[in-house]
């Protein structure tokens, strides 16, 4: 399957995100311009108020859905608070863009082991809990005035919709889903980093999604996506942090930041974005995950993107 767009076959031929800027109708390729995050800071607000239009409730009434249904899985999971008045959490175009609320997502839980490692003995929902454990513990020894919240603590089911509601109902400013990749090839290597879109950057891309996903009602899919469009630039500058410092002080073999419809980057409120640490099906990579040692830097190197992310953002909101 060819990609769909000029970004698309950009990102391939140079390796690195590639962003087009209709304005000027120009294509950027690298890193994210100061001058594009303070711009999408200044127009985030219009955005808010059309979203808010849009999602002005009405009264229905509907069949029990499957999500529904899911809801009672979440039993072991922290009790949500109550959902945030948006009125007092729409940003306005004066306001400064502070990253406080940090929400950390350990891919899968409970009876959904994710993917197997090699031996078929140890799986990704052990891994990502752990490494997700470790970056919460850095980003509050690094900056105490963090609030850092885990969408779940340990070993249990939470459905995909409790991980965004957990995410919005806290207010955070910044969302990072931890998982293991996975591929038949034993041999494939690397950290892989994905931002939300809703077209896959390619087939590889649109498969990590449908297994992350599972079964997703779509409706709804339009605000969503309007939702997103609000925090593109913002992601993809997060994405840029986390994997250049994994690359650097790793050494980590980087598969460039790839984009494509995930439900918990698509249904969350903040700059989100999902690193696939490393591949869980490779036996060299699995020997990795297992270490305590490797899973603490990798968690060092996520958690200092965040903050680096935070300090230029915050800056260039000034």
């Amino acid at each position: 399957i060819l990609p769909g767009s000029a970004e698309d076959i950009f990102s391939e031929m140079l390796n690195v995100s590639v962003r087009f800027l209709p304005e000027g109708q120009i294509l950027v390729a690298g890193k994210i311009p100061p001058d594009e995050l303070k711009k999408e800071i200044q127009v985030e607000a219009q955005l808010v108020k059309k979203i808010q239009a849009l999602s002005t409730p009405t009264p229905a009434l509907a069949a029990p859905t499957a999500e529904a249904e899911e809801d009672k899985d979440d039993e072991q999971a922290q009790p949500l608070p109550p959902p945030a008045r948006t009125e007092e959490n729409a940003p306005s175009s004066s306001q400064v863009y502070r990253v406080r609320r940090i929400i950390i997502d350990p891919g899968h839980g409970g009876r959904d082991i994710g993917a197997k490692g090699f031996d078929k003995k140890y799986f990704e929902k052990q891994a990502t809990l752990d490494i997700a454990k470790r970056v919460a513990e850095v980003l509050k020894e690094e900056d105490p005035s963090l609030e850092v919240f885990m969408t779940r603590t340990s070993d249990y089911y939470i459905t995909l919709k409790y991980r965004c509601d957990f995410a919005n109902r806290h207010n955070g400013d910044v969302f990072v889903s931890i998982h293991c990749n996975s591929n038949p090839k034993s041999k494939t290597t690397g950290t892989e980093t994905y931002v939300y879109s809703p077209r896959a950057s390619n087939r590889v891309a649109a498969v990590a999604a449908v297994r992350e996903n599972g079964s997703i009602d779509y409706l709804g899919s339009m605000l969503a996506d309007l939702h997103q469009s609000a925090y593109k630039s913002r992601s993809s500058k997060l994405a840029e942090e986390v994997v250049g410092l994994i690359r650097n002080r790793m050494k980590q073999h980087i598969r460039y930041i790839q984009k494509a419809p995930f439900y918990v980057l698509r249904q969350v409120d903040m700059p989100s974005i999902l690193v696939e640490t490393a591949f869980i099906s490779n036996p060299k990579e699995e020997v990795k995950l297992r270490d305590p040692y490797w899973r603490d830097n990798i968690a060092k190197s996520i958690a200092d993107g965040i903050l680096s992310f935070r300090d230029i953002v915050e800056s260039t909101s000034e």
